[in-house]
């Protein structure tokens, strides 16, 4: 083989590898995330700020990050990132994802006691999901939102 083509053959196989590095810890958080939240929060804290990802990657980024911190009991920051996911997954047909950004969004709302907004917002979410078998984010969600009720007095609603 020509030394200049075997050459490029190594090249192109290291940036191969170099750019499916950045996927694989975030999938690496996500399996984690319901057994070690702490080490999923880790991971998704100590990722290069320099590597470039991909929309997709970025987009589930955001919304692992914010479960993270939302496990480990941390301050919900930077909206940016939800934010982000959200925008993303308004443009994709995925509603799972979308109602899991909408629900931190929303989380983000509520702890800020912007309740109208929190409301709005997991109302979007409920409306997304209410026919999946995702009982899990369903209860978080009417939780949340008895909690607002609770916190404004609104008994009846």
């Amino acid at each position: 083989m020509h030394p200049k083509i075997y050459l490029f053959c190594i090249l192109f196989c290291l940036s191969l590898i170099g750019c499916s590095l950045m996927p694989n810890e975030i999938k690496t958080a996500e399996k984690i995330m319901q057994t070690n939240p702490d080490s999923a929060l880790h991971i998704l804290q100590h990722l290069p700020p320099n590597r470039t990802f991909s929309d997709a990657d970025r987009a589930l980024y955001g919304i692992l990050l914010f479960q993270a911190l939302d496990k480990n009991d941390k301050a919900l920051q930077p909206d940016s990132a939800i934010n982000f996911s959200v925008n993303y997954y308004q443009n994709t047909n995925d509603k799972q994802h979308l109602a899991i950004a909408y629900y931190y969004k929303a989380l983000l709302y509520k702890r800020a006691q912007l309740f109208d907004q929190a409301t709005l917002v997991y109302l979007k979410s409920l409306d997304l999901i209410r026919n999946e078998k995702n009982f899990k984010l369903l209860g978080k969600i009417y939780s949340d939102m008895g909690d607002i009720c609770s916190f404004q007095k609104d008994f009846n609603e």
